[in-house]
């Protein structure tokens, strides 16, 4: 995930938890002080919603700029 704005990763993870998905390790960078953020989220998906779902759920996050899901 990519987005501007670091401390849009606490509500973003508050988020995830409230469709029941446990956040697990964050990894963030800041790749070349750009200001661009990135974070790796691993995620427990214990109500197995599909990516389309958990999507759904941070679109009115307007911080994010690009989200990857990996299986």
């Amino acid at each position: 995930m990519e987005f501007h704005d670091p401390s849009c990763l606490e509500t973003i993870c508050n988020i995830l938890q409230s469709c029941g998905v446990q956040v697990g390790e964050v990894t963030m960078n800041n790749p070349g002080n750009s200001g661009n953020y990135n974070a790796i989220i691993l995620l427990k998906n214990l109500d197995n919603k599909s990516s389309s779902q958990i999507e759904e759920f941070l679109e009115h996050v307007t911080e994010i700029d690009t989200l990857k899901f990996l299986d």
